[in-house]
């Protein structure tokens, strides 16, 4: 998230509020949920995915994702990008986060039924 509002500040001179408000919110709650060093190195989702046995359904995800998360090849190929295209990757980018988001909160639900975010 981000490096997608870099991109969209860069794009625009000015960062996306409802991101910057949720990159605040998030930060604000890594010592709530004991996270110490999330710039640390990760596991790799691909990696994670065949650990839990998912791998068979990462694959066919990951590369229709991909084209959200990497459009370069279609950008450098135009001489002049279409009008709004940029937009459209950052709002398909935005909603498919949100949905990730939503599910990770699900997860946690599932585990902590008590679990509220504030405000």
């Amino acid at each position: 998230m981000e490096t997608l509002q870099k991109f969209y500040t860069y794009q625009n001179n000015t960062p996306e509020q409802k991101l910057e408000t949720l990159l605040d919110e998030m930060k604000s709650n890594f010592a709530k949920f004991n996270v110490d060093h999330y710039e640390d190195d990760f596991t790799r989702v691909s990696d994670a995915a065949k650990e839990i046995g998912k791998d068979h359904a990462h694959g066919p995800i990951y590369k229709v994702a991909s084209k959200f998360a990497h459009p370069t090849a279609l950008l450098l190929a135009m001489e002049k990008p279409v009008p709004g295209l940029i937009d459209s990757f950052y709002q398909g980018g935005v909603e498919l986060a949100l949905a990730c988001l939503s599910e990770v909160e699900n997860s946690i639900r599932d585990v902590y039924p008590d679990f509220a975010v504030e405000g």
